[in-house]
């Protein structure tokens, strides 16, 4: 009974955005994009708007594994995204550069998940539950992140394999702003956590900065030099991490 407001608000803010996904179907194709964001903010609200009733109990664990699966699961299609496309350059012919976009890609996105789970979510969301929702919206912002990391491993590949109509330095950005992108977040989403975050800011900020500056040497070190430079930076975190981290307690309930 005393999750029964609760619910009630989550059965009916649920079917209501359904129905109104429904109903876009009928609308005028013009209409699309404004229907979609209205309907996608109205989705993400009605969590927020039912838990104000009352919160539903959640176990800080398995919500952390839920969010790390899901981000496996981006990583794995910018894996899939990056192998398309050398599959399709490959039609054309093995080069040097291919191969080193190739590797160092498949290293970047390795190290993107190693720096992931470094940080100790399960802790820090039994803590502070208070900060779930900050930390599970958040997500939203580093999921996009992570899921532009592998289109922009395609853009690499067929920069290096056809001309483009966009310049070197800007193909470096498609990649860097993303990844800059991702390590930032990831400082920010566990800020709230701890007084200490597990990866060091000292570590993390400026590697992110490291990364953005990387493009602008794309004409001495081309573009799969800058993809290279992006990954060597990030397993710099994850090394300088590994070696500075403190013992994490563990929480057995």
């Amino acid at each position: 009974p005393e999750r029964r407001a609760t619910t009630r608000r989550y059965a009916i803010g649920v079917a209501v955005v359904q129905l109104g996904w429904i109903l876009r179907l009928l609308l005028p194709a013009e209409w699309g994009v404004v229907t979609f964001l209205v309907l996608a903010l109205a989705d993400l609200a009605v969590p927020v708007w039912a838990e104000r009733r009352g919160l539903t109990p959640w176990h800080p664990r398995h919500i952390a594994e839920r969010y790390g699966l899901f981000t496996i699961i981006l990583l794995g299609e910018g894996v899939l995204a990056a192998t398309n496309a050398v599959q399709t350059a490959l039609a054309e012919g093995l080069t040097a550069q291919l191969v080193t976009v190739a590797l160092a890609g498949l290293l970047l996105l390795v190290g993107l998940w190693w720096t992931y789970f470094l940080e100790p979510a399960a802790e820090g969301l039994q803590r502070h539950r208070e900060w779930s929702f900050y930390w599970g919206y958040g997500h939203y912002l580093l999921f996009a992140a992570l899921a532009a990391v592998g289109v922009a491993l395609e853009v690499a590949v067929e920069a290096i394999t056809h001309p483009i109509e966009i310049p070197d330095v800007a193909v470096g950005y498609v990649l860097a702003v993303p990844v800059a992108a991702a390590l930032i977040l990831l400082w920010v989403l566990y800020l709230p956590f701890s007084v200490r975050a597990e990866i060091p800011p000292w570590l993390l900020l400026p590697g992110a900065g490291l990364i953005l500056l990387a493009p602008l040497a794309v004409g001495q070190i081309g573009v799969p030099g800058v993809v290279v430079a992006v990954t060597v930076v990030v397993a710099a975190i994850v090394a300088g991490t590994t070696a500075v981290r403190r013992p994490v307690p563990r929480d057995e309930g």
